[in-house]
């Protein structure tokens, strides 16, 4: 499981845009992504995650959160599926069926574009592996399953490690121009007897949660 943000890039021989789960465009956030796909000469549309690796090659998802610029590391996208290609809609077609046709056109020269594996193992034995790598966890796909969009499906399954970290909130950011009632939330945890700054986290709070939590906050 990557620990980025899930990308749909529309390809159109060198005409490129990205689009969050949101439909929020990534076109000027995340530059050299798209730059990248500008070289790659295909009409397709392909689903994958952009991240933020460290030097062990593990995502970081606050880093990609608070990424500006190439300075605050390198950016990858790793694409695990084709919705359509050149005039076709691949969606209804099986999984391993898309994939077969990704693998065919992936570009090999690419340092910011890869296809992200599959591994056929049993699913304790790919778990225990990301556990021990310390990895968020492992996404469980039906090989035959088709692509259905804007829907959960359970065809695909996301299986967390679940590590956790008890933090402190210290406070929260509201971006201009958003009708969210806060951005994310300011994390901390205490040190030797310090309090230090651990990052933001902005995903997973439904409108009636924020309403409540700024209840809490407002003291």
């Amino acid at each position: 499981k990557w620990d980025g943000y899930r990308t749909v890039a529309y390809i159109d021989n060198g005409k490129v845009t990205l689009r969050s789960r949101n439909n929020k465009s990534f076109d000027e956030k995340f530059y050299p992504i798209h730059q990248a796909l500008k070289q790659w000469k295909i009409r397709a549309v392909v689903d994958g995650e952009i991240i933020v690796a460290n030097e062990k090659g593990i995502s970081n998802f606050g880093d990609l959160q608070n990424w500006r610029s190439e300075a605050d590391g390198r950016l990858h996208f790793y694409i695990f599926d084709l919705l359509w290609h050149d005039g076709y809609n691949l969606m209804p077609l099986p999984l391993t069926e898309r994939r077969e046709q990704l693998r065919s056109i992936i570009p090999v020269d690419n340092d910011y574009i890869s296809m992200s594996d599959n591994f056929e193992a049993t699913g304790e034995e790919f778990f225990e592996a990301a556990n021990k790598m310390g990895l968020e966890g492992i996404i469980a796909k039906e090989a035959d399953s088709p692509y259905v969009p804007g829907t959960r499906s359970k065809a695909w399954l996301k299986i967390k490690t679940q590590q956790r970290q008890e933090a402190i909130i210290c406070g929260y950011t509201k971006n201009e121009n958003t009708s969210r009632r806060f951005s994310a939330l300011l994390l901390g945890l205490y040190e030797g007897g310090e309090l230090q700054y651990i990052g933001p986290v902005g995903t997973g709070f439904s409108d009636n949660m924020q309403t409540e939590l700024l209840k809490k906050l407002k003291p």
